[in-house]
């Protein structure tokens, strides 16, 4: 039986991570991977750096940070960013929305960064607000990508009727959008439905407040208003929408995004909807078999079920990934041989040379991957 090696952050040295340390300190703010890439451009190919301005607590488990890009950043309202930053020395990348206007005068960007527990980065992100002197700071440096994504932006001409309906941290990229509604001048066209479980959990509750026609429901409390529980298609009659006239974003945990498209099955058209929940690979009666083979590193290891990306990691592999729930495409990777089945919708891919994103594929018996 082949012993599956440790993750690669775990197995590190202790010298060697000390030594890590120390040199991220002696260049800080941009570690020694931003010197690096000072000096070997390709490496960094389409990242800027930006500077963290401020960091403001939206609830305790999640924070806002005011990043100044070294350049101008356009962006459509609705994309996202893959945000690269040092931990404990190592350069890690995740996926996150952009949550502010491109039309902001002072060429800032904002992203929202909500806590996981046992999140390496959101771990990170949200620390140094909370006082962690692990976690960033005012003054650090991070990477970004070029925006990303061509789907879920709001579009030209914008539409006479919006609605916008948000789950969770899943209101980030709507916030873009109503905010450049608003300084386009076209706020009023705007109605927002937002969802969280507690007032404690909710995103930008005081913003929306504020706004002409936003309810915020919440689903393990007390309502207040018309609007009571989870989503459902009467929510939209009590606050004035017809489906078939309104166009709409949607954008939050699977349930909610499900509940949303039967909602408008009459004017799929009209809607367009993202997802921030990861994957979950599929578990079944009969045992994962097969030899997942990482043919550069010259690794093997037996399948054990679990995603591509996930079983490369705990081979002590590092490949790159940001979202890790199949939005941002930065774990695509070629397949040399074998069969992978999509965890999101259960197809199997079994050609060979093809590129397949590690984070939501998982191998179906013998695998070999260009990692």
């Amino acid at each position: 039986m082949t012993t599956l090696l440790p993750r690669a952050s775990k197995a590190l040295p202790s010298a060697r991570r000390l030594q890590r340390l120390v040199l991220n300190g002696l260049t800080y703010p941009h570690g020694v991977e931003g010197y690096r890439d000072a000096y070997r451009p390709a490496a960094s190919a389409g990242r800027i750096m930006a500077t963290v301005e401020a960091i403001l607590p939206q609830t305790p488990r999640a924070h806002t940070l005011v990043l100044r890009p070294e350049r101008p950043m356009a962006f459509a309202p609705g994309q996202h960013v893959l945000v690269t930053c040092q931990v404990d020395g190592a350069r890690q990348t995740r996926c996150y929305s952009l949550c502010d206007t491109p039309r902001r005068a002072d060429g800032r960007v904002e992203i929202t960064v909500a806590h996981i527990p046992d999140g390496l980065v959101s771990s990170h992100l949200t620390g140094g607000g909370a006082g962690d002197p692990s976690g960033v700071a005012v003054g650090a440096a991070v990477g970004l990508s070029a925006p990303q994504g061509t789907d879920f932006v709001l579009p030209l001409p914008r539409p006479e009727r919006l609605v916008l309906i948000g789950g969770g941290s899943g209101i980030t990229p709507l916030r873009s959008m109503w905010r450049t509604m608003q300084a386009e001048g076209l706020g009023d066209r705007v109605t927002v439905l937002y969802y969280a479980r507690t007032a404690a959990d909710g995103l930008f509750l005081d913003e929306l407040s504020t706004l002409g026609d936003a309810h915020v429901v919440l689903t393990r409390a007390a309502g207040v208003g018309p609007l009571v529980g989870r989503f459902e298609a009467a929510h939209l009659a009590a606050v004035g929408i017809d489906p078939t006239t309104a166009s709409a974003f949607a954008c939050g945990p699977p349930g909610l995004v499900d509940a949303v498209r039967d909602a408008w099955s009459d004017a799929p058209d009209r809607l367009r909807t993202e997802s921030f929940a990861p994957p979950v690979a599929p578990v079944g009666d009969d045992m994962p078999e097969g030899m997942l083979t990482f043919a550069r590193a010259g690794v093997s290891a037996h399948n054990d079920g679990t995603t591509l990306l996930e079983q490369a990691e705990a081979a002590g592999l590092s490949p790159e990934a940001g979202c890790r729930m199949g939005i941002c495409h930065t774990c695509t990777t070629t397949k040399h041989a074998g069969a992978v089945r999509d965890v999101r919708t259960g197809e199997v891919d079994d050609r060979e040379g093809c590129e397949v994103q590690l984070c939501i594929s998982q191998p179906v018996g013998n695998v070999s991957l260009d990692l």
